[in-house]
This record gives structure tokens, C-alpha cells and sequence, in this order.
């Protein structure tokens, strides 16, 4: 399969309003809410995505592919809170989105597979009886059942990771809502950056 950049949007009414790119895969492909960008298109994207610029793209294109020509990066005053919360969000949702989403689609196909070859064995797992259910088939010995549970946690692992991250990108969302300040959503901006980074 052919890999190219798409950029991740959200309909604004007369233009596509960029959150963030990543690139195709089997579960994420062109179409309502990704616009396939040029090579020399993305790299005008992501680095104004990353400086908390806004990118807008016309919702009529030229030809299958954004182009240069068609990005639109707009530049907002300083001490506009409003535009500093959509540059923020932007600029948060621009590398968290990438993160949540990322092999997503394998993965839960491949928990989905593993939960309920566990359950045709008769293990029904859920958080409250998980830690025992783990010992029972740990205890069995049996290779295939066991190697079938280690890639269900590696899978579940994964997936809570993404559930983790969309429940702190919430919060952000929320408490810069909150502020009036461009210095305090600024500020609040950066301590999420550096948790992210550090929690990776």
C-alpha cells in the first residue's frame, strides 16, 4: 500500500479547518474528516500545526491531493484568548490525535479476536475478576491459551493508553475553556506538552 500524508480536519462551513496529520492506513484512509496534503503541502502544515498557527484548506480542491497553493495558515494577535485556545488545541490535538489513533483499528480487531477466543475457553474477563482469571489460565500451562492471553494485554494495554489520552485531552479541553488569560492557557498548554512527552 502506498503511504502519504493526510491532514486531519474538521468542518468549519466554507473551509476545512486542520487539528492534525498523520498518514494512511487500512483504517484511515481520505475521506470525510482526512484530505490527503502533497509532501510540499505537509510540510507547511505540520510546522505551523506545531507553532499553534491555525491552517484552514478550501473545501474545493484542484486536484486529489491538497497543494501548496491551497493552505491557508492565519496568524491571530497575541492577546486574542480565543484564538490562543484554538491554537492550543490545535496544537495539542495535532500530536495526541496522531498517538490515539495510531495502529488503532489493528488493534482493537486483534483484542476483539483474543476476548473472544479466551471466552469460547470459558474465561470472561473484566476488571474486577481480571488478576484472577489471568493465574487460572497461567495456571493451566497450556501455550496456546497463554500466548493468546499475552497478546490480548499487549493489545488492552495499547488501547488504554488511547482511552488515557483522550480522557486528558478532555480535561485540557475543559480547563482552557476556563481561562481568560493567553498566559494562563499558554502556560497550561506547555505543562500538558511536557507531560505528554514524559508519559510516552
Amino acid at each position: 500500500m502506498m503511504v502519504y500524508d493526510l491532514a486531519i480536519v474538521e468542518d468549519h462551513g466554507h473551509h476545512y479547518r486542520v487539528i492534525g496529520t498523520t498518514k494512511n492506513t487500512l483504517d484511515r484512509m481520505a475521506g470525510e474528516d482526512y484530505i490527503k496534503v502533497s509532501s510540499m503541502a505537509y510540510e507547511m502544515i505540520w510546522p505551523a500545526l506545531r507553532d499553534g498557527k491555525e491552517v484552514r484548506l478550501p473545501k474545493v480542491l484542484h486536484t486529489n491531493e491538497v497543494l501548496p497553493g491551497e493552505v491557508q495558515i492565519i496568524e491571530h494577535s497575541p492577546d486574542d484568548a480565543d484564538a490562543a485556545r484554538t491554537a492550543a488545541l490545535i496544537k495539542v490535538r495535532s500530536l495526541v490525535v496522531p498517538e490515539m489513533t495510531k495502529e488503532s483499528g489493528f488493534t482493537l480487531y486483534n483484542f476483539m479476536m483474543m476476548n473472544n477466543e479466551l471466552a469460547s475457553e470459558g474465561y470472561f474477563i473484566t476488571n474486577n475478576n481480571r488478576e484472577e482469571k489471568y493465574i487460572e489460565i497461567i495456571e493451566t500451562g497450556n501455550e496456546r491459551l497463554i500466548e493468546t492471553l499475552e497478546m490480548y494485554l499487549e493489545a488492552k494495554d495499547t488501547l488504554d493508553r488511547a482511552a488515557s489520552m483522550k480522557v486528558r485531552l478532555d480535561k485540557f479541553r475543559k480547563e482552557i475553556g476556563r481561562m481568560d488569560a493567553v498566559d494562563d492557557i499558554k502556560t497550561a498548554t506547555d505543562n500538558f506538552l511536557a507531560t505528554f512527552y514524559t508519559s510516552k
